[in-house]
């Protein structure tokens, strides 16, 4: 994978309900393994503003996908929402697909129009843990 940044979330157990927290690592802004948790702002190589006032899906692969407490794997593959640099969210991934043919398949922008909303997993400020 080269280098990337890692987001440290909280990751609930879908078989056991158990929380702990999970590595996902993620390529956009400066990559260079810096550390992430919700609610913080992305850092950007200077002079870059592709990023600036939008939201964007982040493609995320879990280094821990296995639950410590029941050995039931989670899945692997993450979408991490960034609303204008800021982490706002991370949650199981829906559709790989939509990761396929754009920005060597590590994010791709979401529609101007009305904001997303808040999936289930994280979220910003205040999360629901």
């Amino acid at each position: 994978m080269g280098a990337y940044n890692v987001l440290h979330t909280k990751v609930t157990c879908p078989n056991c309900t158990s929380g702990y927290t999970g590595r996902i690592q993620f390529k956009v802004g400066e990559v260079w393994q810096y550390d992430y948790q919700i609610g913080d702002v992305l850092k950007v190589t200077p002079g870059d503003t592709a990023l600036l006032g939008v939201d964007v899906m982040v493609y995320g692969i879990s280094e821990n996908p296995v639950c410590p407490a029941c050995d039931f794997s989670n899945g692997e593959e993450y979408d991490i929402l960034i609303k204008d640099l800021t982490i706002v969210e991370c949650k199981l991934m829906v559709d790989p697909s939509l990761y396929l043919s754009v920005n060597q398949g590590c994010y791709y922008f979401l529609p101007v129009g009305p904001k997303t909303q808040p999936g289930q997993l994280n979220e910003a400020p205040g999360s629901k843990f």
